[in-house]
């Protein structure tokens, strides 16, 4: 489809796709991801009381794979709050498909470890439940195991196991659904039948005993209640996670499949809203994603079960937004004038893939010379801007023609080692041709699938009749990777309007008879594996330099995108310290109610506030500091006669919440300089080179001081410099080091963390992890297995 001026390669990508799970090197967030992220930030802000589902409506290339993907990454990025995130594409409109890849995605041995720590959390509150025995919780939280509980001899495995099976058969409408689903994850670590277990819940096959209530599958596929059954699973798998305290994100893709058309749409939106409320009720945060026509399908009572009401809408950058995108692939290169950027922008629709393919074919059709393109040559490009999907569909229809006009046989096949190759085509005396289809979408993608044509050209030679190769350029197509590619194979690039004659030409000499190829000598072979060797060495180069220019556009736009974001962020971070100090005053009255669950509630969602927006050091350092604390305070509890204790504790987190408020006060003040270390040492390091270097030069007796001299002005101002530039060097380090000993929140809060040793060591609690604990390692919690008899467990 694509060609290029030589010398320079179209920047622009002739379709930009997004697979969810891979992760961005860099990031550009606009306005409208920002929007979206501020609702995940308030759902783990007030987890677990903040179940919740929210729709994004978007259309195609508009960016919805891309923000979900960004949404996961950031949702597993927060140190505050652990969360698990996983994702489904809606092919249809089946609940237990999507199920299915929700499943795939928790996978057995993630489910075996929230099951321990959901454990772990009960056999923590049969501990905490009575005074006599709430010390016993306290180790157990700080030691990350149920040991302390086994030693005291307070529960078994066995009773933790029926305990959590209680819970989760109470979960949910359908008792005998929970039921099952409670069973099977209660063996999931059994040697024996925890893979199988595995397999049922995901909903498949099982090969277990009779005697089990799971032999028989989960649902019966087709059947009228399967959707039914895989929302209440599903719902009961959400409640695992909430029972180990651990906040489960689930997200939709392609919402438009799951929807049907016609008279099923009411079916379908009932499952939907099924599935909104029960994960909901258990604090999952369900996210759905689709393009508009779904959501317009819905019936009105759909909206009141959303946290939105109405979706949010992704993509539709503005003109600013518009223009930094462009100019951000162009990098330094002449680009379009601000008012062609206002056309690209409208005629696009906001649709970010829409405007990477209009100015990928204006760049094209004006050979690079993109400041005299007109209106109308960005709506022909708007116009001729199809899917590549189209144009490969397109391609294959007529080589297809033309081979069955002439009487060719033409389909896919495959080489013997299974490569891929689009259409075989034999001619009427037995000559052969390999066509493959080149749908690249960018740049990197050509030099990669061009690397993989020299593998391809390598096979061909041992099938039989060593068929020609002949590569269709549909996607993205540079010329000088068409040059290289050119020396291995013959290549067109696909132009609807010429592409039937050319493949004619191309065919020509199938009709033609021609004796059978002799097979390449040794020699022959060694000249042909050497030549593609040092292609691909080529081909390589091409690939490696393209993935440097696309790292550099992927800044330059983070870049620029922060930028145009700054106000904006600016005020989400005054909004978020008011939010902050607001809730250090709710922290406060619950300190003086003396509701230490409120303050450990509340003091978390301060925390996962300023890691999302403020991301202060002294607030998360000081906050940990609390945490601490407050569980030293419990231990003290545990004596009702020690008061002086309670009291003493108390005053420490008075003190905690007040250094807390001054750190946000300094911050907001403007005072951070001096809180900056490198940018203060490089400016110090600069003044002493200056300074060192007058210096010197203006004392001389100083080079005589290390018995060097000089005879010529020159070398003693050379001299000067070379000892004016390490005097810069020593004063830079001096410097860093001394504000970064002084700013550390360790060593400017010592005093307190001192308090609290002290208090701890007069009260006996030193057994609690001393500030800023290291969060207990849930994969080494061994101390508790599920019962694994030679009979399966009872049901």
């Amino acid at each position: 489809m694509s060609s290029v001026t030589a010398g320079r390669d179209n920047p622009f990508p002739v379709r930009a796709v997004t697979t969810f799970g891979l992760r961005a090197p860099v990031v550009a967030p606009f306005a409208y991801m920002a929007r979206a992220r501020e609702y995940l930030v308030d759902y783990l802000k007030g987890y677990p009381k903040s179940g919740a589902a929210i729709a994004l409506s978007g259309g195609h290339g508009s960016g919805k794979t891309f923000l979900l993907n960004w949404l996961s990454n950031e949702a597993a990025g927060f140190t505050s709050r652990r969360t698990t995130t996983v994702y489904a594409k809606a092919d249809n409109e089946s609940v237990p498909d999507a199920y299915r890849q929700f499943m795939r995605s928790i996978t057995r041995p993630a489910l075996i470890e929230v099951t321990s720590l959901a454990v772990r959390n009960i056999g923590r509150r049969i501990a905490g439940a009575a005074q006599a025995t709430r010390q016993t919780s306290l180790e157990i939280e700080s030691a990350g195991t149920l040991k302390p509980g086994f030693d005291a001899k307070l529960f078994d495995a066995n009773e933790l196991y029926l305990l959590l099976k209680d819970e989760l058969e109470s979960i949910g409408v359908s008792p005998a659904i929970s039921r099952r689903v409670a069973y099977a994850v209660g063996i999931l670590d059994n040697a024996q039948f925890g893979e199988p277990a595995f397999a049922w819940l995901s909903g498949g096959p099982a090969e277990l005993p009779k005697e089990m209530p799971i032999r028989e599958p989960l649902w019966v596929d087709d059947s009228v209640d399967a959707g039914d059954i895989a929302v209440s699973a599903l719902e009961c798998v959400a409640g695992l996670y909430r029972l180990a305290d651990i906040p489960l994100i689930l997200i939709l893709d392609q919402i438009e499949n799951f929807i049907p058309r016609g008279d099923r749409a009411a079916a379908g939106a009932s499952l939907l809203k099924k599935l909104a409320e029960q994960i909901s009720a258990q604090s999952g945060l369900l996210v759905l994603a689709g393009t508009p026509p779904a959501w317009e399908r819905l019936p009105r009572d759909v909206a009141p079960r959303l946290l939105t009401r109405t979706p949010l809408l992704v993509g539709g950058p503005n003109n600013e937004e518009t223009a930094l995108l462009l100019r951000s692939y162009l990098g330094s290169q002449q680009g379009f004038s601000p008012e062609a950027e206002i056309v690209i922008r409208d005629l696009s629709g906001g649709n970010i893939r829409e405007i990477l393919q209009i100015a990928h074919r204006v760049f094209e059709k004006a050979k690079g010379n993109l400041v005299e393109v007109s209106r109308d040559d960005l709506v022909q490009a708007a116009q001729d801007s199809g899917t590549l999907a189209d144009r490969a569909t397109l391609a294959l229809q007529m080589i297809d023609a033309i081979s069955e006009r002439l009487k060719f046989s033409a389909s896919a096949a495959a080489t013997r080692q299974s490569r891929k190759i689009d259409r075989w085509v034999t001619g009427t005396q037995g000559s052969s041709l390999a066509i493959v289809l080149l749908t690249s979408p960018d740049a990197l993608s050509e030099a990669e699938d061009a690397r993989k044509l020299t593998e391809l050209r390598k096979e061909l030679v041992s099938e039989p009749g060593q068929p020609e190769l002949l590569v269709v350029a549909v996607g993205y197509s540079s010329e000088r990777v068409r040059a290289l590619v050119g020396e291995i194979s013959n290549v067109l690039v696909f132009d609807e309007n010429r592409f039937q004659k050319q493949i004619e030409e191309a065919f020509h000499y199938l009709s033609v008879a021609a004796p059978a190829p002799a097979r390449p000598q040794n020699q022959e072979m060694t000249e042909l594996l050497t030549h593609l060797g040092k292609l691909d060495d080529r081909l390589a180069r091409i690939e490696a330099n393209r993935v440097e220019a696309e790292q550099q556009t992927a800044s330059i736009l983070q870049e620029g995108a922060e930028q145009l974001a700054k106000s904006e962020r600016i005020q989400t971070e005054v909004k978020t310290r008011a939010e902050l100090r607001f809730g250090l005053d709710e922290l406060h009255e619950a300190l003086t109610a003396g509701n230490q669950s409120s303050e450990r509630r509340i003091l978390r969602g301060l925390l996962v506030a300023n890691e999302a927006n403020v991301k202060d050091p002294v607030f998360d350092y000081l906050g940990t500091v609390y945490l601490d604390s407050l569980d030293s305070a419990e231990f003290a509890r545990i004596s009702e006669s020690d008061f002086d204790s309670v009291r003493n504790f108390a005053a420490l987190r008075s003190d905690l919440i007040r250094s807390m408020r001054n750190a946000l006060s300094a911050r907001q003040g403007g005072n951070t300089f001096l809180a900056r270390p490198p940018v203060v040492s490089v400016v110090a390091g600069i003044i002493g080179a200056i300074a060192g270097s007058i210096f010197i030069r203006n004392n001389p007796f100083v080079l005589w001081f290390f018995a060097i001299s000089f005879d010529n002005p020159s070398e003693t101002l050379l001299a000067a410099l070379v000892g004016g530039l390490l005097t810069g060097v020593l004063v830079g380090f001096l410097v860093f080091g001394t504000l970064d000993f002084l700013t550390k929140p360790q060593r400017r809060y010592a005093r307190l963390v001192s308090k609290l040793d002290r208090l701890r060591a007069s009260n006996g609690t030193s057994t609690v992890p001393s500030a800023l604990p290291v969060p207990p390692n849930p994969t080494t919690n061994n101390d508790l297995s599920f019962p694994s008899p030679a009979a399966p467990p009872p049901p």
